[in-house]
C-alpha cells in the first residue's frame, strides 16, 4: 500500500473519532440579576455540562439551587434561585457580593450588581425570633441626559439592612454614581447619558423587623 494511501486512512480515523467524540460542554455566561418586585436573586448561566452548583467563595460551590429542577435545562441554568423566594436568604448575596458557579467541569462566577459587601446573617431569625422583612421600592422614569437620585426609606419599627439598584428599558449609557445606605435607606444616583433613551431606574431599601 502505498504512502499516500495510508496517509489519507490515517486522517480518515481521526476525523471519524473527533466526530464520535462527547462534546464538553463549559460553563459560560454566567450573569445574576435581581427581581426588581421581589428582590429574589436570580442567577443564568450556558454551557453547564453537570451538575451546577454554587457558593460564596471559589472553591465552596456546594450549595445546590432552590428550584433547580425547573431552572437547569438542556445545558443551560435560567433564573436559579439561592433559595426558597420566601426567604431572606434568597435575597442575599454573599459578603463580598460575587456568586461563584462550578458545573464540576469548569467554573465561573458573577458580581451582584448594587450590592454592598459586608457580614451577612444566615436565616431569617435572630435570638429574639423570627425578622419581618419587606422592600421598599422607589422607581422613576430618566430620560436621555437627566439625572436621578432616589432614596427608598425603612418605615417606622424596621431597619435597613441592605439594598440595591436595577434598571429597565434599552438604555446603554446609565451611570451609576452612588448606591449605598444612607440612614435609615438607601439611596441610588446618576445620570442617564444614552442618546434619545429613556431608562425605568429602581431603587430598593430591604427593611426588617423583629415581632
Amino acid at each position: 500500500m502505498g504512502h499516500r494511501k495510508i496517509f489519507i486512512m490515517i486522517v480518515a480515523a481521526a476525523v471519524a473519532c473527533m466526530l464520535g467524540a462527547d462534546t464538553v460542554h463549559a460553563i459560560n455566561k454566567c450573569k445574576v440579576k435581581v427581581d426588581n418586585k421581589t428582590g429574589v436573586l436570580l442567577v443564568s448561566a450556558s454551557g453547564v455540562g453537570g451538575v451546577l452548583k454554587w457558593g460564596g467563595a471559589l472553591g465552596q460551590e456546594t450549595n445546590t439551587f432552590f428550584n433547580d429542577v425547573a431552572c437547569l435545562v438542556g445545558g443551560k441554568a435560567k433564573k436559579c434561585e439561592l433559595a426558597d423566594p420566601a426567604t431572606l436568604a434568597a435575597e442575599t448575596a454573599p459578603a463580598d457580593c460575587r456568586i461563584y458557579l462550578d458545573d464540576g467541569v469548569a467554573a465561573c462566577n458573577v458580581r451582584v450588581k448594587g450590592c454592598m459587601p459586608g457580614p451577612r446573617i444566615d436565616t431569617d431569625t435572630d435570638t429574639n425570633g423570627p425578622l419581618t422583612c419587606q422592600n421598599v421600592t422607589t422607581v422613576q422614569s430618566v430620560v436621555s441626559a437627566a439625572s436621578f437620585n432616589l432614596s427608598p426609606t425603612c418605615p417606622a419599627g424596621t431597619t435597613i439592612t441592605g439594598g440595591g439598584n436595577n434598571f429597565g428599558g434599552f438604555a446603554t449609557g446609565l451611570w451609576w454614581w452612588q448606591s449605598s445606605q444612607a440612614g435609615n435607606g438607601w439611596t441610588c444616583r446618576g445620570i442617564n447619558q444614552s442618546a434619545g433613551q429613556t431608562a425605568s431606574v429602581t431603587c430598593y431599601a430591604r427593611c426588617c423587623s423583629v415581632p
